[in-house]
């Protein structure tokens, strides 16, 4: 690696840094922003391209090895100087630029006919702790995929991503452009039923429930549920039992039982 020591905010050197506050600026260059030191790691680690590396001093050493062998920028900076670049202290001292790339098409990585499949699909969850929640979980349950609907929010947020604890890096997603249409396909060609998490008018109760040899659960937003449009592409409709003194849970919190339960078949 390429350690190169910053002393200025205004280095042309790390312009590209001041810009992770602005997450639009920051994708009109095709990257996105990882944050603490463990993150950093697993981006390094992972099989997406590290742009550059911004870390305090002492980070630099006990980065090296994960470094090591690569044409690879690392800024070193002061602890008041990489504050200011961050805007606040989530960073604990290191930050990495990764490259972004296009998610894949739902069909694209479907698994084979012939095999099980259990998909997490997200038609349209705009909170960014909540996605990112839901995204470490899947990955925790072994998930064989992600759907991510055209109005959901963007897995490489800089905060998502940060929740979701580099699962974004490994976790198998596709992004669609006409969920809707996406939906039925892997239901016709890939033999996927599709299962809408619900609070009221269930065709299903979990603790009694055996999914389907290819399912895919949907999650709806943490305001509205799942719309009619999503409920009427569904096969069944699965509700989660609660006590009377609350009416519903947060749909990350939720999203972790219907996987715990679902993939223990």
């Amino acid at each position: 690696m390429n350690v190169i020591p910053i002393h200025s905010i205004d280095d042309p050197r790390i312009t590209l840094f001041r810009e992770v506050k602005e997450s639009e600026l920051l994708n009109r260059h095709g990257l996105f922003v990882a944050e603490g030191e463990h993150l950093v790691r697993r981006l390094l680690h992972s099989n997406y391209q590290t742009h550059s590396v911004l870390v305090e001093e002492a980070f630099a050493v006990k980065l090296a090895a994960d470094a090591a062998g690569r044409d690879l920028p690392v800024y070193t900076v002061d602890k008041k100087l990489i504050r200011l670049i961050a805007g606040y202290d989530f960073n604990r001292g290191a930050l990495a630029l990764g490259v972004r790339r296009p998610l894949p098409s739902p069909d694209r990585w479907m698994p084979p006919v012939n095999e099980k499949a259990l998909l997490v699909i997200c038609p349209e969850i705009n909170d960014a702790e909540n996605l990112g929640a839901i995204l470490r979980t899947a990955a925790a349950f072994e998930v064989d995929g992600v759907i991510l609907g055209e109005r959901c929010r963007d897995p490489f947020y800089r905060r998502t991503l940060r929740v979701s604890m580099g699962a974004v890096f490994t976790l198998p997603m596709a992004q669609s452009m006409d969920l809707a249409k996406d939906l039925q396909r892997l239901r016709a060609d890939h033999g996927v039923s599709l299962v809408a998490t619900v609070l009221h008018d269930a065709t299903a109760s979990l603790p009694d429930y055996k999914p389907p040899r290819r399912c895919g659960l949907l999650f709806g937003t943490e305001s509205q549920g799942l719309g009619s449009e999503w409920l009427s592409l569904c096969d069944e409709r699965l509700t989660l039992p609660m006590g009377q003194r609350t009416d519903s849970l947060n749909v990350a919190v939720a999203a972790g039982i219907f996987l715990y339960h679902c993939s223990r078949f």
